[in-house]
């Protein structure tokens, strides 16, 4: 009986051994039917069926360098590589040709997979961020209005007054860490577009921003895990859901209550200006579980993606003051006035030093598909990507890339967006079809913040010298904030 006892795992470690082995098999006599040249293997044991890669992947991410990882991967093993896991390849690629492809020429067969929504779906449930084809479709179209040119020129206003308020409470010439503050403002601006009212008086509490980092944090993790997500459980990640839906769900019906009010004379915002929960309500009804997965995905992405994007600008521009001084110069011919947003869009050297912060460090930096029909992607050679199989695009690694960024491409250089145009090598906020729906928002948003910095402080420098530590959720942030010295 002991014998049979121990003999089982092996017995079990051997058919799986086989399965791998003929699975290998059958991949390559596809691949090798449709004319298509096989990619370079990540360095891993036959044996242990991929864990020991995937073992130093979460390691990386302990140590929040994911994307250092990645990179190193692909200059070890090339622009495209496969990893074996479990029992699956994941192609892992930064080749612009086939991101073309998977983004935008075969978007309709590249999806977010069901590994995707397991990960994200306890905290975001069926949004734009989790669901694919026709539900997709058709949260995007939802979410639309709340992105137009009309609409971000509405907020500036507002925009401008709790910016000022924030200002109020930085000190100068004294270390201040940037990155919350731009998160509550972040969040601030994004709660009154979605509902109607400020929540300045009822901010998230420190806990409520705690949850968030925490859910975002076991979002990550649930993706990374794959598979073996199946059968992972986090009570401090449900426990955070759970509060933040709380938090959402009051929003919403508070919202839902003032709506159906008389709205005061005096009231800022009236019932003709548009407010995105009561666009929803007209078009989906006033189902709370809807509503608040609509709302939460829309809430992430305004909270988030601006914020990040500020943050690490402002860590950037601390180091390097010769940036600093041009922007400045560049601003100094509106005298110190809130500009529009045609003024916005024409300050072409900020919009370079925005494309280059994108490009270190862009808010999307790792997109993750999986194909649903076998397929060859056209490129630097035929790829086969068989049914079912998933696919890593690494932003981050396409965009350190000397052949297409130069041999300068790690450093920080705004001027080389004077003549640069990579074309698909650049994708900041992913691309195709599903590019960032918000893109238009964080960048305005960003540049007026940026903008009133440059006209109420004279300098910016780091109030300390470490190097950039990354924290990567559903965005890129910093893990260390953006701890700087302004100075009148």
């Amino acid at each position: 009986m002991f014998r049979i006892i121990l003999s089982a795992p092996f017995l079990c470690w051997a058919i799986c051994l086989v399965g791998e082995s003929l699975r290998r098999r059958r991949y390559a006599s596809q691949r090798r039917r449709q004319a298509c040249e096989a990619v370079n293997a990540a360095t891993q044991s036959s044996f242990l069926f991929g864990i020991d890669w995937l073992f130093k992947f979460s390691q990386s991410a302990k140590q929040n360098r994911v994307l250092q990882y990645h990179n190193a991967e692909h200059i070890k093993y090339g622009n495209t590589f496969v990893v074996h896991v479990l029992g699956s390849s994941v192609l892992h690629t930064c080749e612009p040709e086939y991101l073309k492809a998977i983004l935008g020429t075969q978007f309709e067969i590249f999806d977010l997979g069901s590994a995707r929504h397991r990960a994200f779906s306890p905290f975001l449930g069926n949004g734009i961020f989790t669901v694919s084809g026709p539900a997709w479709s058709k949260a995007r179209h939802l979410l639309r209005g709340n992105f137009s040119r009309a609409h971000i020129e509405a907020i500036l206003p507002s925009l401008e007054s709790k910016l000022a308020t924030l200002l109020e409470s930085v000190p100068s010439g004294k270390p201040v860490d940037l990155q919350p503050l731009f998160l509550k403002l972040t969040m601030d601006v994004a709660t009154e577009s979605l509902f109607g009212y400020s929540t300045a008086n009822q901010a998230p509490s420190g806990a409520f921003s705690e949850n968030f980092e925490i859910a975002q944090e076991g979002m990550a993790l649930r993706a990374r895990l794959g598979v073996l997500n199946a059968f992972y459980t986090d009570p401090k990640f449900s426990n955070a859901c759970v509060a933040i839906h709380d938090f959402v769900d009051n929003l919403v019906q508070t919202a839902l209550t003032h709506r159906s009010m008389p709205q005061p004379s005096s009231q800022s915002r009236n019932r003709n200006d548009y407010v995105f929960l009561y666009a929803l309500v007209d078009q989906i009804g006033e189902d709370p579980k809807l509503l608040r997965d609509h709302v939460l995905n829309i809430l992430v992405a305004g909270r988030d993606t601006t914020a990040g994007l500020i943050s690490i600008a402002c860590f950037l521009l601390s180091r390097n003051e010769r940036v600093w001084r041009m922007l400045q110069n560049e601003v100094s011919r509106f005298n110190g006035k809130c500009l529009n947003f045609d003024e916005l869009k024409s300050l072409k050297y900020l919009s370079h030093v925005l494309k280059e912060v994108l490009r270190l460090y862009s808010i999307t930096p790792l997109i993750g598909r999986q194909v649903n029909q076998d397929t060859v992607l056209p490129g630097p050679k035929s790829l086969f990507v068989q049914k079912g199989q998933r696919v890593a695009l690494s932003i981050h690694a396409m965009h350190r890339r000397k052949d297409i960024f130069g041999e300068d491409a790690d450093l920080f250089k705004p001027e080389r967006w004077e003549t640069l145009r990579p074309g698909w090598g650049y994708l900041p906020f992913s691309g195709g079809s599903r590019v960032c729906i918000g893109q238009q928002f964080a960048l305005i948003e960003a540049s007026y913040i940026i903008v009133r910095l440059l006209q109420n402080y004279k300098k910016i420098t780091p109030s300390d010298l470490e190097p950039f530590s990354e924290t990567v959720g559903l965005t890129l942030a910093s893990k260390n904030g953006c701890k700087v010295i302004l100075t009148q």
